[in-house]
């Protein structure tokens, strides 16, 4: 008797590919998200958006990684006497403005050595007089504030800046360069600076008009210095992620959205919600499946509306795989098991759906190969209660049942062969196949 649906693994192949959705997208995120007690005080100082128990200096470091008190206090050593040094250069010059011109020169000076990208963290600053914008203006915003200058960081798709507060005016200070007080944007010295710290997409935009980072200042915001410290934590993770360490990168996103500006939290926490999407789909092709949906479950938690879709697509899908490779050794009830757990999680899922159809009609089939009818058609039954849309399951138990009263009907059982019709009636299917198995029988 001719059969529907298939085997279960040939349903998976129609569930197409798991879903990157877009994202850049190997620890759990529920235990990188253990902070150490340092970062917890960091934390919950923060909460106000004001540091009252700890400085900035403090909360940069322990950003940094610095986030165990002996390690904070080494840096600390290392850093405050090149503070005092550039806070004493500047301290008795009169003019606001003044002052922070020749603080930045002084910065330049005493702590800030060689421009790198990465270099996000004071850390880095520390042991090797690298800097990049953020940790550059993590300092000289420090600074300022203890020499009682006015100032406030600015952040821009690409880049951050500090802005001074004086008599005068707001004045722009872009603390990556010595001279970059009060900078001319469209001197050609100026689209250079931006070249050489990777500001500009070409080399060949000096000599145009066109520059990506004007039209980005549109977009200019300013943040406060708990914000600030954020992107510290933000950068490592992005520069962790290039170095491929993805989990590491996750906790150090997951530490970034604690105390980031409320207008960018939605935004990592879908970066977060990407790297968790990219370590479930690498968990799944491993074939560790479990892990895979623990992970997305655990990144659901916190996904923002504008990724979730892609999450739920790749539970979905884990748990399809899952499923499929129970199916393939053998173990058809666990598949059922994932299968049900995962449409209690999102019943929606069609492909769940008909997944499970065709597993219960695999896992049928193979009960009645080994001649357990009585058991195939009692996986049927569950089957039907289970998807009782799915025709195909109709039409496989009134085969396994016809299947059955052919077997009873070569060894003469014509009341099994009766009984058998009768329950296969209310199905609506085979009925004349039935009746002249019936009539065969009673024949003999």
């Amino acid at each position: 008797m001719a059969r529907s649906l298939g085997c279960a693994a040939w349903l998976l192949v129609m569930l197409g590919c798991a879903t990157q959705g877009g994202l850049r997208s190997d620890s759990e995120p529920a235990a990188d998200r253990t902070l150490t007690p340092l970062e917890q005080q960091l934390v919950a100082d923060a909460g106000d958006r004001h540091l009252d128990q700890m400085d900035l200096l403090d909360a940069a470091l322990i950003a940094s990684g610095a986030a165990w008190p002996e390690a904070r206090a080494g840096l600390r050593a290392v850093l405050e006497p090149r503070i005092a040094a550039v806070e004493a250069a500047v301290r008795d010059v009169a003019d606001d403005r003044l002052r922070g011109q020749a603080l930045l020169d002084a910065l330049h000076r005493y702590l800030l050595k060689r421009y790198a990208a990465s270099a996000s963290s004071l850390i880095d600053v520390a042991e090797r007089g690298e800097y990049n914008c953020v940790s550059a203006t993590v300092l000289y915003n420090l600074i300022a504030e203890r020499v009682g200058l006015i100032v406030k960081a600015v952040i821009i798709p690409s880049h951050v800046f500090a802005l001074l507060f004086t008599a005068q005016g707001a004045t722009e200070v872009e603390t990556t360069a010595p001279d970059g007080f009060d900078p001319d944007r469209s001197s050609r010295a100026y689209l250079a600076f931006l070249v050489e710290r990777g500001l500009h997409r070409t080399r060949a935009a000096l000599g145009t008009e066109v520059n990506m980072y004007e039209q980005e200042t549109g977009q200019a915001v300013e943040i406060d210095n708990i914000a600030l410290v954020s992107l510290i934590l933000s950068n490592r993770a992005a520069a962790e992620y290039d170095a491929g360490d993805l989990p590491r990168a996750l906790a150090l996103a997951q530490r970034a959205h604690r105390l980031a500006d409320p207008e960018r939290v939605e935004h990592l926490l879908a970066y977060e919600a990407s790297l968790v999407n990219t370590l479930a789909l690498r968990a799944a092709d491993a074939g560790d499946f479990a892990r895979a949906l623990r992970l997305l479950d655990a990144g659901l938690v916190d996904a923002p509306a504008s990724v979730r879709d892609v999450l739920i697509h790749n539970r979905s899908y884990s748990a399809a795989r899952a499923a499929s490779a129970q199916v393939e050794r053998g173990q058809h009830a666990a598949a059922i098991a994932i299968l049900d757990e995962g449409l209690a999680k999102d019943a929606g899922r069609a492909e769940l759906h008909a997944m499970r159809a065709a597993v219960y009609s695999d896992w049928g089939f193979v009960l009645e190969g080994q001649g357990r009818y009585a058991d195939a058609e009692a996986v049927y039954r569950r089957a039907i209660a289970a998807e009782p849309d799915e025709p195909a399951l109709l039409q496989n138990y009134a085969a396994t049942l016809y299947n059955h009263a052919l077997e009873r009907a070569h060894a003469g059982d014509c009341a099994a062969v009766s009984d058998l019709a009768r329950r296969a009636g209310p199905l609506g299917l085979f009925a004349s196949d039935f009746e002249e198995l019936r009539r065969q029988c009673s024949a003999r």
